[in-house]
């Protein structure tokens, strides 16, 4: 498993990454034993063997051997430097038993290899920094990073989890020889989404965690250990090692996964929120007396680790036992054609590492990173796949696809009739222009209701059948309640009640004769893939028809080189911009275990006046019956 977390503060990671209670191996004295410096920027440093406390938090600080100091000037001798990004690598728990309870090093020793294996992959694709000539900012690959190994293998309920922190300084050597920060990019920066350090990490987590995966699995195997692949990013665990027992010795996954219940979330994010919020100091400890403990942990639960480590011996090359339930493609051939096909609907320029892990998963998580790595390589030396080396990839035939869907947008431009309505602003210029196909930049989902409404409304006095589309079924349902016909006269409210559905998805659209002269609006259009807009597109006729796409700003897949919207952009479509403003409000948090009851208790306090004008927000179904459950209760108890 891949994790990565901003490092805030250089004084704090000093005595965590340092702290003894992290560390546990009988080959070594002392936790410095048990670190090391990484990395081509490491080696221009002249930085090698153990980590010491000095170096490393001179360095965390952006100051430089030579006395440079890394950073921004805020004035008045103070310098801004954002430390540097934490990379764990975490070893799958049947490995951490049996290399740290076991005591078979050799799984120490794969681990530790396929760690470096995935800070290779980092610093070649991932390290950047700025350069500005003749005032042009650009980004420049640097391929080093200065990186401190520290391996840790107990966890904070102190089982035995084989792990390792990369702790990437913030520093990079750029081509001319000048150290800078690596670089990085805002969110609000859409127009430069390839760039930034640690934004490359976050877009290629899955990625950069199945080069781990697979590096570790080959190795593993190598020993003679037989896996299984547990899902399709490629975790697996070794077989004969018992489910009973790394649930176990899984207490602080426990934790985390039994507060995520208790919240009812989910995901990759929710997991970091609920790890930090049941995070516990470590105990200190005594070395000799946890391992005893581990093993006597073992024997109870009934685990014979030393005879499966014995088994790997005498078996010499294990087996992979693959996930079940999906596609599966034997080489790295089909898995690469499958991957495309997958990936081509929704852009004409693919990410090389999208590419690699969709590939991953096609092939059931069987196939070593690398083949397929060497195959998307020579697909590109021969041409039949185009672009960037290791950065975006296309096809002819992709680009093929890109001219035709432009050059059918195009012939809708100025074919429509122009609508003139009494409706002022952007609903009163979409129907009002002679484009039968609009792109509008909008700004999130619910707060644009205005708009929308406006274009439905106006779009029905003219006498248009009206559909608002969207692609995904939770945000048409939203928009569902959130939407309305016009109804102020007697009259439209009576023809409100015999028009259809105005809200549907995407996927259960069809148009009838009656829409082939309506309007459609679509909300998240930058959602959509080549085929679907097209498909769209075709089922209007010429006339007073019109296409209206959103473009959601709040999402960046419409700024994405290749994507569909992208490409009508570059064509040269007028773009409008919705001038609906943010909405404003005033937020009081409050600090509380006792969440659903102490709400409930604050909503039944409400006056009766201040009551209707108050929402109360449950993100679950088990947070809204909570909260109700107690809002009857205190109601019961005012009464």
């Amino acid at each position: 498993m891949l994790s990565i977390k901003p490092v805030t503060s250089a004084a704090d990671a000093l005595h965590y990454y340092s702290a003894k209670d992290n560390y546990y191996l009988s080959d070594k004295d002392e936790l410095q034993q048990a670190s090391a410096w990484y990395g081509r920027g490491a080696g221009a440093l002249s930085l090698a063997g153990e980590v010491l406390p000095e170096p490393f938090l001179t360095l965390l600080e952006g100051k430089l051997p030579s006395g440079q100091q890394l950073g921004i000037n805020i004035g008045e001798g103070e310098v801004k430097h954002r430390p540097g990004t934490d990379v764990t690598l975490s070893a799958p728990k049947s490995i951490s038993t049996l290399a740290l309870v076991g005591g078979d090093r050799r799984l120490v020793d794969a681990h530790n290899a396929a760690v470096r294996e995935t800070f290779k992959v980092i610093e070649t694709l991932a390290a950047e920094a700025r350069m500005t000539l003749n005032g042009e900012t650009r980004f420049e690959k640097t391929q080093n990073l200065v990186v401190a190994l520290f391996q840790h293998t107990t966890s904070r309920e102190l089982d035995p989890l084989l792990h390792d922190h990369g702790v990437i300084m913030n520093m990079t050597k750029r081509h001319d020889g000048q150290w800078r920060a690596l670089a990085s990019r805002s969110k609000q920066d859409k127009s430069q989404l390839e760039h930034g350090f640690r934004e490359f990490l976050y877009q290629n987590q899955h990625y950069l965690g199945l080069i781990y995966n697979s590096s570790l699995a080959k190795g593993v195997c190598e020993l003679g250990f037989e896996i299984e692949i547990k899902d399709r990013y490629g975790n697996f665990e070794i077989k004969g090692v018992p489910e009973h027992y790394l649930k176990q010795t899984s207490k602080r996954r426990t934790q985390i996964l039994d507060r995520l219940e208790e919240k009812g979330l989910s995901g990759a994010k929710a997991a970091e929120i609920a790890t930090l919020d049941t995070r516990q100091r470590k105990a200190d400890i005594d070395s000799a007396a946890l391992h005893q403990q581990w093993q006597e942990e073992a024997r109870q639960c009934g685990v014979d680790l030393e005879g499966l480590i014995a088994e790997s011996k005498v078996r010499g090359q294990g087996l992979i036992t693959p996930l079940e339930g999906i596609e599966v493609s034997e080489t790295a051939k089909e898995a690469i054609d499958a991957a495309l096909a997958e990936l081509s609907p929704f852009s004409t320029e693919i990410r090389h590492g999208d590419l690699v892990r969709t590939a991953f998963m096609f092939a059931r998580a069987a196939i070593h990173h690398s083949e397929l790595e060497e195959e998307i390589a020579a697909r590109f030396k021969s041409k039949v796949l185009l672009g960037k080396a290791n950065t975006t990839y296309t096809t002819a035939e992709l680009l093929k696809q890109e001219k035709g869907f432009i050059r059918q947008f195009k012939v809708s431009r100025g074919s429509a009739e122009a609508i003139y309505t009494e409706a002022g602003g952007l609903a009163g210029e979409v129907l009002s222009r002679h484009d039968r196909v609009q792109l509008i930049d909008v700004h999130g989902l619910t707060h644009e209701k205005t708009l929308i409404e406006s274009l439905v409304h106006a779009s029905e006095d003219a006498g248009l059948k009206t559909q608002v589309l969207h692609p995904g079924r939770l945000q048409a349902n939203r928009l569902t309640a959130n939407l309305s016909r016009d109804t102020s006269s007697l009259w439209k409210w009576v023809k409100s009640c015999f028009k259809g559905e105005l809200v549907k998805t995407v996927a259960s659209f069809t148009a009838d004769d009656s829409l082939k002269e309506g309007v459609i609006i679509v909300h998240d259009a930058q959602k959509l893939g080549f085929a679907e807009l097209s498909q769209l597109e075709r089922s209007l006729k010429p006339g007073r028809s019109r296409l209206v796409l959103l473009n959601n700003t709040c999402s960046t897949e419409g700024f994405h080189a290749g994507s569909p919207i992208k490409a009508l952009k570059s064509a040269g479509f007028i773009l409008r911009e919705s001038t609906t403003p943010l909405k404003e409000a005033a937020i009081e948090i409050t600090e509380t275990l006792a969440t659903h009851e102490e709400l409930a208790n604050a909503y039944c306090r409400l006056t009766l006046k201040e009551s209707e004008v108050t929402q109360v927000a449950a993100l679950t179904n088990k947070d809204a019956d909570l909260t109700t459950g107690f809002d009857n209760h205190w109601n019961e108890k005012l009464l």
